[in-house]
């Protein structure tokens, strides 16, 4: 399987330093009295931030994100209609490093890696087939020397003449001799063979360059339910010969069927096909529900945060990625909890209008369109408050924006 990496474009580096900047120069908040300083309590870390792997499938001239796995077939969606790709047709793909932020944590334990032989190069295999001959040869000398032993002990070489002489015949002499001959060679031809057999027997079962698969064996433990699981291993292999520091990445990808919160699942994988001698520099685990790749214990560059620490970042990373763009504010709907969205379409009655700041939060909530009066439903003002919006854009600068939110409409 051809393998190509690539890196998102340099915004993302951008967006991670403004980012780390917000994350360590934090304001603190006191409230504070002559005798006493009371620290307000830090809010929970809901969130981690992540290099995760976007992978996607040449198709004809262009790449095409995978969106599913079916088994081991790829699904891709060009132009919005399905294909599948089997992993056995060796697709060529790249593996797109990005940051990303989940709210789900899977656990992957006992991560082992390690090179292993196909049963066709397996040394312990050919010792196993070699002794079987070995000992088949051995049991063929026995066999031999047995016979040999019986023809020198039985047969009667001697005759008694009329008159009562004994005497040797010649030509039974010389057949029970050629007979002796023949199986005392066939009992040393034996022995040598198994001789040979188990010189290379011994040899084989000290090959070390020989290793042509990959096994790899892990568990799962998702902290919630997982609907349409699948995982990808990510290997960087150097091949015999190459150069220190010159590896090329391998990837695997199959489903797992739906998983439970706290339930452990084994995974083991054996893969063939390396070239002999191949050397694992790394191995990862990347873990994906419905397309969406969730936070590992084992994801690289790990950074728990906070509910508004993570709408930070998504902020950033969108106006990274529209620079220059004019755009109205929208809805993120994918960082809401879908049960705060369907509460709140069940108690919007009238339109709302939601002053949304630079940083896509909502400042305000008004009853009208002028903003001369706040909404008189305090409850549904706070929750309207939670809402999350990417910020408007005007040539790539955020403004602040006002939103109209009419009933029964909770995307803009």
């Amino acid at each position: 399987m051809k393998i190509q990496a690539s890196h998102r474009s340099s915004h993302r580096v951008v967006s991670f330093v403004l980012f780390a900047q917000v994350l360590l120069f934090p304001v603190a908040v006191f409230a504070t009295t002559d005798s006493l300083s009371v620290v307000v309590p830090a809010p929970p870390k809901t969130h981690v931030l992540f290099v995760g792997a976007d992978i996607a499938l040449e198709q004809g001239k262009t790449f095409q994100p995978v969106e599913d796995v079916t088994g081991t077939t790829l699904v891709i969606k060009p132009e919005g209609k399905r294909v599948d790709v089997p992993m056995e047709q060796n697709p060529n793909l790249r593996v797109t490093e990005t940051l990303k932020i989940a709210r789900t944590n899977v656990a992957v334990n006992y991560l082992t890696s390690q090179p292993a032989y196909t049963p066709m190069a397996d040394p312990m295999r050919k010792y196993i087939d070699a002794m079987q001959v070995a000992d088949a040869q051995a049991d063929a000398a026995d066999v031999a020397r047995a016979g040999a032993m019986r023809v020198q002990m039985f047969t009667t070489v001697e005759t008694t003449t009329p008159s009562g002489e004994t005497v040797i015949n010649p030509a039974i002499a010389a057949a029970r001799d050629a007979e002796v001959r023949s199986l005392g060679q066939s009992a040393e031809s034996a022995g040598l063979k198994q001789t040979e057999f188990m010189s290379l027997a011994a040899e084989s079962t000290i090959a070390k360059d020989g290793f042509d698969a990959l096994r790899v064996s892990f568990d799962l433990v998702p902290e919630k339910d997982l609907a349409n699981p699948y995982y990808a291993l990510i290997a960087q292999v150097r091949d015999p010969g190459s150069k220190p520091g010159h590896v090329r990445r391998w990837v695997y990808v199959k489903s797992l069927g739906r998983m439970q919160a706290g339930a452990a699942e084994t995974v083991r994988v054996f893969q063939g096909g390396f070239p002999p001698g191949f050397v694992i520099e790394s191995t990862e685990v990347h873990v994906y529900d419905n397309g969406q790749e969730l936070a590992t214990n084992l994801a690289r560059k790990r950074v728990p945060l906070t509910d508004d620490e993570a709408f930070q970042f998504v902020v950033i990373d969108y106006i990274g990625l529209h620079k220059g763009a004019t755009a109205t504010a929208k809805l993120a709907v994918a960082q809401l909890d879908p049960a705060q969205l369907e509460r709140l379409a069940q108690r919007v009655t009238s339109t709302c209008y939601l002053r949304v700041n630079k940083l896509g939060r909502v400042a305000d909530v008004f009853a009208d369109s002028a903003q001369k009066h706040k909404l008189a439903d305090t409850e549904l003002a706070a929750w309207l408050s939670d809402l999350r919006f990417y910020p408007a854009l005007e040539k790539g600068v955020p403004i602040d924006v006002l939103v109209p939110l009419e009933p029964g409409k909770l995307t803009f």
